[in-house]
């Protein structure tokens, strides 16, 4: 196998650098999140933010503080963890189907889907590729619905010259994707009372066990650092920590349940503030870099002709935290050889230890909403979709060597006649 002479090239490369180490030892000495959600706040374009353990938290809370009741209207090709906390929060997700190009919901697709159910649209940013805001905003106002933005993938991204999460009623970004923290999440509003809501239902929340974090940084340090730099190695334990369950060192299995929600919903810690600031004041740096190395793939990709590259929203700005890819062939037959060959290529699965997540309507959470069984682009397209690795820290041969891989991998399965199912 290649991967004894040449190593996995990483899904997501950690660029934390350094000021880890800083951020670790400035906790001691100071709170760092209200300044953060000001900042967070500013840079967006909101007026208030508030600070949480994570998007899908953020995402709950959101639903739970607005008080909504019926149906919100949610793209089905994204992972299973965005679309738990609307049903988590006592809402019924409507799926409406994706434009087959952007991979985004379509939005003529939405103003089919209205009834007098709707109480929200859930607008989900997939890979970083900005939704067509300004027409899903229109139907929004003009039913009179609230506009979720799931920028969890899409921290920095931009459309029509603003960032992404300006345009929502209510607003919730991931902070451990393209900017590296250990953790945390944020909600943006313009609306203070709804933000009260949201803080009164979060206080109620478990506090995290940041004994573990200790106790894990202790034992791992010798072992994690390893040739890497002494800030990536702080990282890579102070993530295997977080990953710790309340009652020891159980790993926290990501079921597609309410239930392992809640592992998720604890109070945000003032390291996981700390350390996300930091990554906050370089993160335009890390997503020129990330963003300038996946146009170089995508140039070399364009000539494959058995993949189509997802297509950028009109005027906006991709930023790439996920580079997605549709092939002709089975993503499951794809995704296998690719890791065989030490590119450690996904689908949408974003739970330790799984590459590959099942179609929603295969899926027993979500086969029940019979809106899923309406989406026909998305029930074509999702046993086809392949996410590369993509980095800020991504080396030129990497590149290289994704593309040459990929190319063998598909001729392979060309050759032996396998299509995507």
């Amino acid at each position: 196998m290649d991967c004894e002479i040449i190593y996995m090239i990483p899904f997501n490369r950690t660029d934390s650098g350094i000021n880890i180490i800083g951020a670790f030892i400035n906790v001691y000495f100071r709170n760092f999140i209200p300044p953060f959600e000001e900042a967070f706040a500013r840079y967006i374009g909101k007026e208030h933010a508030l600070f949480t353990s994570s998007c899908r938290s953020a995402l709950y809370l959101a639903y739970k503080s607005l008080k909504l009741e019926g149906e919100v209207i949610v793209s089905p090709l994204t992972c299973a963890v965005a679309i738990l906390p609307i049903i988590c929060a006592g809402l019924k997700p409507h799926f409406v189907d994706i434009n087959p190009k952007t991979f985004n919901i379509d939005p003529e697709k939405i103003n089919e889907s209205v009834t007098n159910k709707t109480c929200a649209i859930q607008a989900i940013h997939i890979g970083g590729n900005p939704c067509d805001m300004r027409a899903i905003k229109e139907i929004a106002e003009d039913y009179n619905l609230i506009l979720v933005e799931d920028c969890a993938q899409a921290l920095g991204a931009e459309y029509e010259g603003k960032k992404v999460g300006y345009f929502g009623d209510v607003s919730c970004f991931n902070l451990s994707k393209n900017m590296y923290g250990i953790g945390g999440g944020i909600i943006l509003t313009n609306e203070q009372n709804m933000l009260l809501n949201a803080k009164d239902i979060q206080v109620k929340f478990d506090n995290t066990p940041t004994l573990f974090v200790y106790y894990r940084l202790i034992r791992d340090i010798m072992e994690k650092i390893r040739g890497e730099s002494l800030g990536n190695a702080f990282y890579r334990m102070l993530m295997s920590s977080r990953k710790l369950s309340h009652q020891g060192e159980r790993v926290i299995k990501e079921e597609e349940d309410c239930n392992s929600l809640q592992h998720t919903m604890h109070m945000p810690t003032n390291i996981e503030a700390s350390i996300a600031y930091s990554q906050f004041e370089q993160l335009e740096t890390l997503l020129k870099r990330r963003i300038d190395n996946a146009l170089i793939l995508s140039e070399k990709l364009q000539k494959i002709p058995e993949i189509e590259l997802q297509t950028i929203t009109k005027n906006s700005k991709h930023v790439f935290t996920r580079y997605m890819i549709k092939t002709l062939f089975d993503s499951k037959d794809v995704i296998k050889k690719l890791n065989e060959k030490c590119v450690e290529a996904k689908h949408l699965a974003q739970k330790y230890g799984s590459m590959y997540q099942e179609r929603f309507d295969r899926n027993h959470m979500f086969s029940c909403y019979k809106s899923i069984k309406n989406c026909e682009n998305y029930l074509g397209i999702h046993n086809r979709i392949v996410t590369l690795p993509m980095s800020s820290n991504m080396k030129r041969r990497e590149i290289v060597l994704i593309e040459n891989r990929l190319y063998d991998v598909l001729k392979s399965i060309d050759n032996v006649g396998i299509r995507g199912r």
